[in-house]
């Protein structure tokens, strides 16, 4: 199914990045280690492990990843990360996969069994040829992406979206990965190899439950915001075409959720670190908008299980509190108050103006407002009127 001609070329292929720490006989990468990466392993209460052998997550060879950020830095591409001339092929390929992988969508949805795709369990085995660089290179393509440069061509926003729609479909398939740190001896993070023997062993959600450091996180959460922010910054530019416009808002938001649930690293660096009312502002602006459009009955269900999820830590509840200044174009009501009351008024707007189809998530609506009142210090009169 996968070509193994390239494993030969790459074989015990080592990159070293300038500056970087190796140790060993083979010089292996090590990875630099802050203070605050491991303060931040211990709150979530991972500690890494030792192994003398496995499979590697480090991507190598780097030159064929196709953008820095996550796992890789500029540096180590050896060429212009911001070139565009490969898009063209680039999406031909991601095409050409995506075709590969979309038996489940020809299966009921009763009878979905994310272990049953051979294609998919093939393309996503420990394994698979260069998968750690198609990972890294899917995902920093999506996040490094700017919505308000407008120099970039069409191809390349296509190549964005079906990176996300690629991406999405990757880790769909298996089980979970175990975001508890293994490495060797030169602390190089593995997967053992008993791990990735096992039956429904996908190693792109093992990649993402396993990005730790916090440099790696801010950029993640950076990015997911960034692009989410494009979705009412666009509507409320004075220059037409100042910005672009992006069209896989279902598809970022999936890998958001996919982000909070599997990463317990990013949850806590999101709601500790970050301000995640950067998240829910455009979270609650696509629920007001897609309320009554019966095609984006499954967006409003996504934005309702990040925002549940969320909901149930304490830090979220306090961070709502922060004062909500931003003037969103939708009719809104106006109001003086925190981003708790915009979520309590957009919830309120989805039960007495939406579609009859989220009738289903009228519980989730209201565990949502439950999680976050007790840290609710003032109430605006808009959203009083309105619970």
């Amino acid at each position: 199914f996968l070509p193994q001609f390239t494993c030969d070329f790459y074989e015990n292929k080592l990159d070293h990045a300038p500056g970087t720490a190796s140790s060993g006989a083979g010089g292996f990468f090590r990875r630099s280690e802050t203070k605050e990466d491991k303060e931040l392993r211990a709150e979530a209460g991972l500690h890494a492990k030792t192994v003398e052998a496995g499979i590697s997550l480090v991507p190598r060879p780097s030159s064929i990843v196709w953008a820095p950020g996550a796992g890789i830095h500029a540096s180590q591409l050896g060429y212009d990360g911001s070139t565009r001339k490969y898009d063209k092929n680039r999406i031909e390929v991601l095409r050409l996969l995506l075709s590969a992988c979309c038996d489940p969508l020809f299966s009921p949805a009763d009878e979905y069994n994310p272990l049953a795709s051979r294609w998919l369990a093939v393309a996503t085995a420990a394994d698979a040829p260069n998968a750690v660089c198609l990972f890294y290179s899917l995902l920093n393509t999506v996040l490094t992406f700017d919505p308000a440069n407008v120099g970039f061509s069409d191809s390349h926003i296509k190549l964005v979206e079906l990176s996300a729609q690629v991406l999405c479909v990757l880790l769909d398939c298996g089980l979970p990965g175990n975001p508890e740190p293994v490495q060797d001896s030169n602390g190089e993070p593995l997967v053992e190899f008993e791990t990735a023997s096992r039956g429904g062993f996908n190693i792109f959600r093992c990649l993402m439950s396993r990005i730790d450091s916090t440099e790696e996180l801010n950029f993640v959460f950076q990015g997911f915001a960034k692009l989410l922010r494009n979705v009412y910054e666009n509507q409320s530019t004075y220059l037409p075409n100042s910005s672009t416009k992006l069209e896989c808002f279902q598809e970022l938001l999936v890998l958001l959720w996919k982000f909070l649930e599997e990463n317990p690293l990013f949850m806590n660096h999101v709601l500790t670190k970050c301000n995640i009312n950067e998240l829910v502002v455009p979270i609650c602006f696509l629920m007001y908008k897609s309320r009554r459009d019966p095609a984006q009955i499954g967006l409003v269900h996504i934005c309702t299980f990040c925002l549940l999820k969320l909901s149930g830590e304490r830090s979220f509840g306090v961070g709502l509190n922060k004062p909500f200044t931003k003037k969103l174009p939708t009719d809104l009501p106006l109001f003086s108050g925190g981003h708790n009351d915009l979520l309590a008024i957009t919830l309120h707007k989805l039960v007495v103006n939406g579609a009859y189809k989220l009738v289903p998530l009228y519980s989730c609506f209201l565990t949502i407002i439950c999680n976050i009142s007790p840290y609710w210090r003032s109430m605006s009169l808009v959203a009083a009127v309105k619970l």
